[in-house]
């Protein structure tokens, strides 16, 4: 029988290509921010990526529960930081994560799953640990029907709601204190990886502020030195918030700007190039990615090594514009992060491909936390360095840059109309009709 299924997206892509190969049913994309402002009533379920943004779940709450009491089901993938409904419970990692704890056992046959062999969900091209390194912990009277480790730990489980409708869930996909350091502020995205990263041990010391994205719109920059927009954090928010970026920067503070967040479609003159990326290449033992420490002399040599950014490649920043210092470079000399000190003097961009906050706050790739507890004192002592005591005027005032409510008119500092010329939304294929300010 076929099926019409809502997919909430918070990240950059045409949404999920497997999908579309799912014969006889209907897939709708629409952005997340979205959501609440559409009829749920015709989908046989509604699917949440691991990419969600968890606060605005949280908020939307009695729209996902009425959506469940009319008998709706609800499909959620990925850690749980925010539980947004009463039903789930904060994602709890492995305390140790050997070969043995990420073996995976069927508790249950489901027909989602058919058949499927347990070693195909335990290993992919012979590593471990894709399926899942912890639990969102299932609630009393939930069906679970897989799990992991020797003590059993629920990844995968199927709750029917007394109230009506059920959940399908899958549960995955400090630094030292410094004297007289920089204030660093981390722009919390809404995913569990970005409050994974920043609440938890080691880096949690590391933020003086941490500011949800969708409020940041209303927050003065003023006293902040460096802001991170942390890895896969949503395009379409970040492109809303331009010309308040660039305004920090040319108040005199450094904006960094991790892997996967598509810069190239919100500040100028950024350029960027997709890989297909080769996540298995470590496998050959005497295999190199070919990641290089290209500024010779540069302070960064003094942080970061070539091992700390080597685990994969999404994508490269080419090309690169006037002022644009490449600090890390791939085997065929494309940039994986430069630094540019004169396009927003007196302050400065940082960007990467590097995904590493997207991995640490997966409990994945140790080599990621390597490298933020070697980018993270960078950061902070090359400010430090370049100007000893900033002095910020107010940045983006309130209500700048804030898309009204149901409105036609287009917000301050939007790089390009809300509508189909927005690559955005072109890219994520949404049905530009359904959006209410087109």
């Amino acid at each position: 029988m076929a099926g019409r299924f809502l997919y909430l997206q918070n990240d950059s892509g045409p949404g999920r290509p497997a999908l579309a190969k799912l014969e006889g049913h209907r897939f709708d994309f629409v952005q997340q921010y979205e959501a609440d402002r559409i009829d749920w009533t015709a989908y046989d379920a509604v699917l949440i990526s691991m990419f969600a943004d968890q606060v605005h779940l949280c908020e939307i709450s009695g729209k996902i529960a009425a959506y469940l009491d009319a008998g709706g089901t609800l499909i959620v993938n990925g850690h749980i930081a925010r539980p947004f409904l009463p039903e789930l419970t904060r994602y709890v990692p492995m305390e140790k994560r050997g070969l043995a704890e990420l073996v995976v056992h069927r508790e249950a046959k489901h027909p989602a799953y058919g058949e499927m062999d347990t070693e195909r969900l335990y290993k992919r091209n012979g590593v471990a640990g894709f399926f899942g390194r912890g639990s969102n912990p299932p609630p009393e009277g939930a069906k679970v029907l897989y799990s992991v480790g020797p003590d059993h730990m629920p990844v995968d489980w199927i709750y029917d709601r007394p109230e009506g409708g059920r959940i399908f869930v899958h549960s995955d996909f400090k630094g030292g204190s410094m004297s007289n350091k920089p204030t660093i502020a981390l722009i919390d995205g809404g995913a569990a990886y970005h409050a994974d990263s920043y609440e938890r041990e080691p880096l949690k010391d590391w933020f003086d502020r941490v500011i949800y994205i969708r409020d940041l719109p209303r927050t003065d920059l003023t006293g902040i030195d460096v802001l991170i927009v942390p890895c896969r954090t949503s395009p379409f928010q970040l492109s809303m918030l331009s010309e308040q970026l660039q305004a920090f920067m040319r108040a005199g503070g450094t904006l960094a700007v991790m892997g996967e967040t598509r810069p190239d479609l919100w500040l100028p003159d950024v350029g960027f190039e997709a890989q297909d990326t080769n996540f298995w290449w470590w496998l050959d033992k005497d295999a190199d990615l070919g990641v290089t420490m290209c500024a010779p002399g540069h302070k960064v040599n003094d942080y970061i090594t070539k091992e700390d950014a080597t685990y994969h490649i999404h994508g490269v920043l080419k090309p690169l514009a006037e002022g644009q210092v490449s600090l890390i470079n791939d085997a065929e000399g494309d940039s994986l992060m430069f630094e540019d000190v004169t396009s927003y003097a007196p302050g400065r961009l940082v960007v990467t491909t590097l995904d590493p906050f997207y991995h640490h706050g997966m409990f994945f790739m140790p080599a990621t936390t390597r490298f933020l507890l070697a980018f993270l004192p960078w950061l902070a002592d090359s400010h430090g360095a370049r100007q000893e005591a900033p002095r910020w005027g107010a940045i983006c005032p309130p209500g700048a840059c804030r898309r009204p409510p149901g409105g036609s008119q287009q917000p301050p500092g939007f790089p390009w109309p809300l509508c189909a010329g927005n690559p955005l939304y072109s890219a994520a294929n949404v049905k530009i009709a359904s959006l209410p300010y087109c």
